[in-house]
């Protein structure tokens, strides 16, 4: 589709978040939203979830095998979880932030450099977020599709992941049917749910980049106003003012997403490290085919998520070269104040964390899938 703004190209994509959080009563950008029935089925799932794996485990011991591949899935149900209780606990926050980004698109509509820049933005951000259904998508489908290729090719019952209902046989013919559609429920919820909040993650994060580059290019505007003979004093106070205001914001923008998100990369993390680790070792024993959509999603989530985190370094570092490019020895005393007020906040920038205990970025990404590897030789190892 063809956007002439970068307004049209953000509310087009807010859309299709609210789609995906709809389908799971999470909506939270509608008006007067209150918790409905598809809410609470929803939570439901997501905590059945979590007794029906441990039932799973005790009814398949002492096979260890199989108890891993109950377990495997779990990191998607507690990050599920701790989603969807974030999202409807902090929904005045990301109702904020959504309008904040509208209105922020809004007053640059009519500003070619800025309305070019962020339009360009939006266009990647699109992409991203094809690039993360289509990801989701082809996991979902290789669980979905695994237990009826079974059944049609070979009259073999299989499930698409190996998580039971307690007091329901699933060696009988209604009691596997039952099982099945119970799994084919938790992974709708799981998709639909966990694609909308890393969608809205997406958007959230990737915006930044937007204000550092209308940031940019105020600082450029102030450079060619200070090169003209005559400029009136005024004009440039309030232009520096302007530039310090949106350094003000971009800085409260990245602590509010830092404070907000800390849990859940925690989270994120975890489950992937766990769900990678468990699923590779069970393609590797037993050749176990839902196990490489595991690790096919585990993957993709972890590596968009550093890539976000990534987002927060580079951006900051943007700024302090953009405020030191720029012509301050051309400017008034009181205004290099401003100049060396924003170079000082510079010093100390908020980034994305793992709960506070390392940064979310590539170079993370890149440890954490060595020390995955590790793991997985020292188990091939052990069993050896």
């Amino acid at each position: 589709m063809v956007y002439n703004t970068s307004l049209e190209a953000y509310r087009d994509i807010i859309k299709l978040a609210r789609r995906m959080a709809s389908f799971c009563g999470v909506d939270l950008l509608a008006d007067n939203y209150k918790p409905n029935w598809r809410t609470a089925l929803t939570f439901a799932g997501c905590i059945s979830y979590l007794f029906t794996s441990a039932y799973s485990a005790w009814y398949y011991y002492p096979d260890v095998y199989k108890i891993l591949q109950a377990l495997a899935p779990n990191g998607m149900a507690w990050q599920g979880c701790l989603k969807l209780y974030i999202a409807v606990t902090h929904r005045r926050f990301f109702q904020g932030r959504a309008n904040y980004l509208d209105d922020f698109h809004q007053n640059h509509v009519n500003r070619p450099a800025d309305n070019a820049v962020l339009l360009a933005l939006m266009h990647k951000m699109h992409l991203a977020c094809r690039l993360l259904l289509s990801a989701y998508i082809t996991a979902i489908l290789g669980f979905g599709l695994y237990p009826v290729y079974f059944y049609v090719m070979y009259g073999e019952r299989s499930f698409a992941i190996d998580v039971l209902v307690p007091g329901i046989d699933p060696e009988s013919q209604w009691g596997y049917f039952v099982t099945v559609f119970y799994q084919f429920f938790l992974l709708a919820i799981a998709m639909a749910g966990i694609s909308a909040f890393d969608t809205t993650f997406l958007i959230f994060v990737s915006n930044l980049a937007g204000l550092v580059d209308v940031f940019k290019n105020k600082l450029r505007e102030l450079d060619s106003l200070l090169e003209q003979k005559k400029v009136g004093l005024f004009e440039v106070e309030e232009l520096v003012r302007d530039i310090l205001k949106d350094h003000y914001e971009i800085v409260s923008y990245e602590s509010d997403l830092d404070n907000r998100y800390i849990a859940v990369n925690l989270m994120q993390v975890g489950s992937s490290v766990a769900c990678l680790s468990i699923s590779l070792f069970l393609c590797y024993m037993t050749n176990y085919l839902p196990g490489y959509a595991f690790i096919l999603g585990a993957v993709f989530q972890l590596l968009s998520y550093c890539l976000l985190g990534t987002i927060f370094s580079v951006k900051n570092d943007e700024v302090i070269l953009a405020i030191n490019g720029t012509k301050w020895y051309l400017l008034e005393k009181a205004q290099l104040k401003m100049v060396g007020f924003m170079l000082h906040r510079c010093q100390n920038p908020s980034n994305l964390t793992v709960g506070g205990f390392a940064p979310l970025n590539i170079e993370t990404f890149v440890e954490i899938m060595k020390t995955i590897y590790q793991f997985f030789a020292m188990m091939i190892n052990f069993v050896d």
